[in-house]
């Protein structure tokens, strides 16, 4: 089991080793709000909302009074530079994070030799524990076109163009999703699940386009690293936004270009097993 807190800047902290360890945690601990119309005999619940979470927890820093002191100061360091750049860090437990920041701290000596004991709050502005699931599709290179070609006789492609592969969402809902496309490429279609992701807009070698559906962006990305808003390049007739439902989805595309994507699987609290 992995459990640490990683910020916003990629630097970690493990929270469960020999010199840290992280107790009284109840990262299980959920709640949802609902909106209550009040009847007669009963209530009709007409919305269920999600607030911030809060989780208090306690970590206790062992080792000689120069190693707690090393530990403590970078706890404090990548916590704080979270905070001022407000930038949330990740809580990982097992292979699911929360987006986190440490709002709240308090040190004291504890009950053994060579003990300090730090209360500490993590506040999560999204209470959801989320575990991603990668998927990679490359260029077609042997046939970029992905359609057969009859010389002389045909003047024209058989077959729908598209290669076929297959996905499996094994969420229980609805899931938000990352979808990368790299060029070179003219306005890249795909599939998933039989509903078109479309964007009209030319990429070049090197550049890319993200579609972030949780956010609602569309994003183009060029070679130098500068990021172009592309959100009006959307098809309006097929939403690019459209989660990915739970089961099986065909995949379907040209295999002119290559693509990734990464499926969020959000839960309340952190699977069991």
């Amino acid at each position: 089991m992995t459990v640490k807190y990683v910020g916003s800047a990629g630097e970690e902290f493990d929270l469960l080793n020999f010199r840290n360890r992280l107790q009284d945690a109840n990262f299980h601990a959920y709640e949802w709000n609902y909106t209550e119309v009040k009847k007669k005999r009963k209530s009709e619940i007409t919305e269920f909302t999600r607030s911030a979470k809060i989780y208090d927890a306690t970590i206790v820093f062992q080792g000689s009074y120069e190693d707690r002191v090393s530990e403590l100061e970078k706890f404090t360091n990548i916590s704080e530079r979270d905070i001022l750049n407000e930038t949330p860090g990740k809580i990982w437990f097992g292979e699911y994070y929360a987006k986190a920041f440490v709002v709240a701290a308090s040190t004291y000596p504890g009950d053994e030799p060579n003990w300090t004991i730090k209360e500490v709050a993590f506040l999560c502005p999204s209470p959801f524990w989320v575990r991603e699931h990668r998927y990679s599709f490359r260029k077609n290179e042997s046939d970029p076109e992905g359609a057969k070609r009859y010389a002389n006789r045909y003047p024209y492609r058989y077959a729908n163009g598209l290669i076929n592969s297959r996905i499996v969402n094994d969420h229980y809902a609805d899931s938000n999703f990352l979808l990368t496309i790299y060029g070179p490429i003219v306005d890249p279609v795909l599939y998933i699940g039989g509903h078109e992701y479309s964007v009209s807009i030319v990429l070049e070698e090197e550049e890319y386009l993200e579609i972030d559906s949780a956010a609602g962006t569309v994003v183009k990305v060029k070679a130098s690293g500068e990021r172009v808003n592309a959100f009006h390049n959307r098809s309006f007739e097929n939403s690019v936004f459209e989660p990915i439902h739970p089961g099986g989805q065909d995949i379907g595309w040209s295999g002119r270009f290559a693509f990734d994507l990464v499926i969020y699987e959000e839960r309340s609290e952190p699977r069991w097993r």
